[in-house]
Formats: C-alpha cells, structure tokens, sequence
C-alpha cells in the first residue's frame, strides 16, 4: 500500500544488518500509525520490550 516506500525495500534493509528487525502491516500506509494504528501500537511494544 505504500507508494513512497515499497514493502520489497523491507527484504532489502533486513539484510543489511542482523540487528534490524522489519515487519510490514498489511493494509497501512506510509504512516501506519495513522492508518493502523492499533497495529502499529501492538507490534511498537513487543520490540520497545
């Protein structure tokens, strides 16, 4: 869904390092904190924990 950054760049960053962990919500927009926000929410404290 998001024009600005592609899902496939997620692959791409991923493999740039061990220590970033990617996840991409399906049906959100660049901001997903707007356009889903209780997901963003849930997935935000498992990696804040």
């Amino acid at each position: 869904m998001d024009t600005l950054v592609p899902a496939k760049v997620a692959a791409l960053l991923a493999d740039l390092s061990d220590k970033i962990d990617v996840t991409v919500l399906g049906k959100s927009s660049h901001a997903p904190f707007i356009s889903n926000p209780q997901s963003f929410a849930t997935d935000l404290t498992k990696v804040l924990r």
